[in-house]
């Protein structure tokens, strides 16, 4: 399962902050997954796909999705527009064919298969915070319950934990919605890995009784300050995630730089 997050699409001819080329970045980021052998099965988009989350931005994103060769599955940002997620799932990016929606307003659902992917729609536009209603987590232990002893992923936009950033963590998900969730992850032990995006830099912790982790973004990073300063961005190396599943290993997670490194026989 490949793992992309925080593209923030302006539109073509544009720069984010006047000086990020995130199309660029985004279709950098597809060609590094399509690339990866063997294929992946699935990608999920950690949301804030797009900046503004205007029109021009979601045709761009289909166009750059629709390229990467697997199923993708979307979760909504903080800067994205719900609408736009929409219409991209309505059949301008190929859906993972055992989706299974939760129904309603939001973006919950699980894909089915070795490995059950869980889907948690955190963002509530346009505030920058995230939470979960008590719906969304009653429908996760159901959900979770029925799974039986298959181990599961739960991706969603913004993570449960301090990271230390504090500008990020003040805009992170609603305490209370971290601690309900805490909750139930820890009811679960198949429960591998909680994995969100929202911080643009990877980071990992043990939580709940399992491991929850952010991935980078694929453009403009936030700069490392865990002392408090004004937030900031930086232009460190884009990366994506991948996750891989073998019985006999387990899910092991990986980084992959987005560029061309040439692999070298020792």
């Amino acid at each position: 399962m490949g793992q992309l997050s925080d593209a923030h699409l302006v539109e073509p001819g544009r720069l984010a902050m006047g000086e990020v080329d995130t199309p660029t970045c985004l279709a950098d980021a597809v060609h590094a997954l399509s690339a990866l052998r063997p294929p992946l099965d699935l990608v999920v988009c950690h949301g804030d796909l797009t900046d503004h989350g205007t029109s021009a931005e979601y045709e761009l994103a289909a166009t750059l999705l629709g390229s990467i060769g697997a199923p993708v599955l979307l979760l909504p940002g903080n800067h994205d527009d719900l609408d736009g997620i929409r219409a991209l799932m309505d059949g301008s990016v190929p859906a993972p064919p055992t989706f299974v929606p939760a129904g309603g307003e939001r973006f919950d659902g699980v894909v089915e298969g070795p490995v059950r992917v869980i889907a948690l729609d955190t963002a509530r536009p346009p505030a920058d915070g995230g939470t979960l209603g008590p719906d969304q987590l009653d429908w996760l232990d159901a959900t979770l319950r029925m799974g039986g002893e298959s181990p599961v992923v739960i991706v969603m936009h913004h993570p449960p934990f301090r990271t230390g950033l504090a500008e990020m963590d003040s805009i992170g998900l609603d305490p209370a919605a971290a601690e309900g969730l805490a909750e139930v992850v820890a009811r679960h032990p198949t429960v591998e890995r909680v994995c969100a995006g929202h911080v643009h830099r990877a980071t990992s912790r043990r939580w709940a009784g399992t491991v929850a982790a952010t991935v980078p973004g694929v453009a403009h990073s936030i700069a490392y300050d865990v002392q408090g300063g004004a937030l900031a961005w930086s232009l460190e190396p884009p990366a994506v995630g991948v996750l891989t599943w073998a019985p006999d290993l387990g899910l092991v997670a990986h980084q992959v730089a987005v560029g061309t490194y040439p692999a070298h026989p020792y």
